[in-house]
């Protein structure tokens, strides 16, 4: 199955919160606990219920989350300087 794509948002708004400012306020009860470690998350879909957090290492344990292994500084970094994403996995 090598080379499928699978396309998780396509031309999503999204939300970046850089800890603790912002971000410290936006998630609320069990979500907040589960990435307050991070110093940075994107959340895809803001606004919606499919929406899902983006972030780097640590792993939170929230299985709607997609964690960035390598390189993550560098993607939260670009993607500030935008205003939607699309997000496709290649397996």
């Amino acid at each position: 199955m090598a080379g499928t794509r699978l396309t998780i948002a396509n031309n999503a708004a999204f939300e970046v919160f850089d800890y603790p400012g912002d971000y410290a306020q936006r998630f609320d009860g069990d979500a907040e606990v589960k990435h307050r470690h991070h110093a940075g998350v994107v959340l895809v879909n803001s606004g919606s219920r499919h929406a899902f957090p983006v972030h780097g290492l640590p792993l939170c344990g929230d299985p709607r989350c997609i964690v960035v292994v390598e390189a993550w500084d560098r993607l939260f970094s670009a993607l500030k300087s935008t205003k939607q994403l699309s997000f496709v996995v290649e397996l």
